[in-house]
């Protein structure tokens, strides 16, 4: 029998995509407080502004689809957290984490998709950044950190969007918990 107030999903899940989902929802509703952080970060002109972004981006096989680019089969099931497309013919990719560390085969496969997308003529991208978020408590390699142009961290997210801090402090503080046991 479970004994006390039972938890919200968002006081348990350790899944990024839930995460970078409310982030998503956050800078649909107010763009500012991140574009001022990639503009920072990035160091791009203050003019620049956001021109679309997406959640889970399935790009190689939704811009095949739609005869953007050529289909890249060995791409189409690789999704970016985060995308968001900026007034400078640029594409920002984030990839986040929560509770783990980065893979080098996912991040080889990050960079091999940069360079696709930038040498691509049919999408009017000429530049990609990829970006790191993941907690304050990580402390990636500097081999890990050289595959992105920035990196910023949960907290960072938490003080940008504080109606959602709670969140994003779950998030940044999960990383490197050890399962609890169950008492039955």
């Amino acid at each position: 029998m479970i004994s006390g107030p039972r938890k919200k999903w968002e006081e348990i899940t350790r899944e990024e995509r839930y995460f970078t989902g409310v982030l998503f929802h956050d800078m649909r509703s107010h763009p500012g407080p991140v574009l001022a952080l990639l503009v920072g970060k990035l160091k791009l002109p203050e003019r620049t502004t956001i021109e679309d972004m997406g959640f889970e981006v399935c790009f190689f096989r939704d811009a095949a689809f739609e005869g953007l680019m050529k289909r890249e089969r060995h791409l189409e099931k690789q999704t970016f957290d985060l995308s968001v497309i900026l007034s400078d013919q640029r594409m920002v990719i984030v990839e986040a984490k929560a509770q783990q560390d980065f893979d080098t085969e996912q991040l080889d496969n990050l960079v091999h998709a940069k360079s696709l997308i930038e040498g691509g003529r049919l999408w009017s991208v000429e530049t990609v950044n990829l970006v790191a978020l993941f907690s304050s408590r990580y402390r990636p390699r500097s081999e890990t950190l050289a595959y992105f142009d920035a990196t910023f961290n949960w907290n960072d997210i938490a003080h940008l969007y504080p109606e959602n801090q709670d969140i994003y402090w779950r998030a940044d503080s999960i990383y490197g918990d050890k399962p609890r046991v169950a008492l039955v």
